[in-house]
């Protein structure tokens, strides 16, 4: 069994907005009666996509899965992976893909439609759940409502921003690296500590030590954090305190407990090594949307991945036709009137 490392993972998760490893596409074709068909591409990937990706999509759900050589290198070759499947409603969908676990995405969909006599609309809706999978610290502590605001008003990736924008992104991305995540990561590895020691009863008043120093810890792992990437801090700190950790029961304990927050790093790290873009297909012409391009009944997202690293995100489009029907009936309608009229006032003359 492999040791739990939180910092290296840790320094994983630091590479978010460093580099884009793969591109991934989620495509949907939401139809009339309110079916939707999906696809989801990986580009310049690992042939392990195919049977364990962040999506939780596989042959065995039921998907249908195409793959085709990217590139050869030398060490390695990368693939195109696709997957495919129907959904008979978005109902079908959510139970599949918006289902709330730390180690998958949550995929949201919803389809609203409304009757408007002469034409009906249809919105359709997806939204990504926030890729934060930490437990425990809350983001309202570190993040503002002008920070949020900031995220909304982002243009798609590639686009080119003010640099005051940029100077802010920059600012923002490091509120959330080097004291969010970093608390984050420290507090759940204290949390795991403080249960090893009470799983393997070591006396309360260690406890108490370790809570007394639990500030001035936190403040040399955040000095000191490459450093550490090698390293059980956690652990390194208890030894530092003298606290008595059976050891090695102390430390497979530790790796056992700690095996949840593992999964959720590797999670959000695998997640944000890609570069997203959203497509819906709406079954008539569209007519209001936040997307960053249209083209017919085809709409485009290409959101950093900033937009739903805290929040949720969601992407929607609106389509309409006429209904045919009704304008034949209206026509009838003031056909008739007109008529009437005329009959009355022709009455009336004679």
């Amino acid at each position: 069994m492999k040791n739990f490392n939180p910092g290296l993972l840790f320094l994983a998760l630091a590479c978010l907005f460093s580099s884009c490893e793969q591109d991934i596409t989620v495509e949907t074709i939401v139809h009339e009666d309110g079916s939707l068909g999906r696809t989801i591409t990986f580009e310049d990937a690992d042939s392990a996509i195919a049977v364990k990706n962040m999506f939780g999509i596989s042959q065995a759900t039921g998907w249908a899965v195409a793959m085709e050589e990217w590139d050869r290198t030398e060490s390695e070759d990368t693939w195109t992976v696709q997957f495919n499947k129907k959904f008979a409603s978005v109902e079908a969908s959510n139970s599949e893909m918006a289902t709330n676990t730390d180690t998958t995405f949550v995929l949201r969909s919803e389809v609203e439609e409304k009757f408007r006599w002469f034409y009906t609309y249809m919105k359709y809706s997806d939204t990504y759940g926030a890729l934060n999978r930490f437990d425990g610290l809350n983001p309202g502590d570190y993040f503002t409502a002008e920070d949020y605001a900031f995220i909304d008003r982002l243009p798609a990736e590639g686009k080119t921003i003010p640099k005051a924008d940029s100077l802010y992104l920059r600012k923002l991305n490091e509120k959330i690296f080097d004291h969010y995540a970093s608390r984050a990561i420290y507090d759940e590895n204290y949390t795991i500590l403080v249960n090893v020691m009470r799983e393997n009863d070591i006396e309360d008043r260690w406890i108490d030590t370790l809570a007394s120093h639990k500030e001035s810890l936190y403040q040399y792992f955040f000095r000191n954090q490459d450093d550490l990437v090698d390293e059980d801090f956690m652990l390194l700190f208890a030894d530092s305190l003298q606290i008595p950790m059976p050891y090695p029961k102390g430390r497979d304990d530790f790796e056992r407990l700690g095996s949840d927050l593992e999964k959720r790093l590797i999670f959000m790290s695998d997640a944000n090594s890609g570069k997203f873009s959203q497509v819906i297909q709406m079954p008539w012409p569209v007519v209001n949307t936040n997307a960053d391009s249209v083209a017919g009944t085809r709409v485009f997202w290409s959101p950093p991945l900033i937009k739903f690293m805290l929040k949720d995100y969601t992407m929607y489009a609106e389509s309409r036709r006429i209904n045919y029907w009704a304008v034949l009936v209206s026509g009838v309608l003031v056909l008739l009137t007109v008529v009437l009229l005329a009959r009355r006032a022709f009455r009336r003359d004679s």
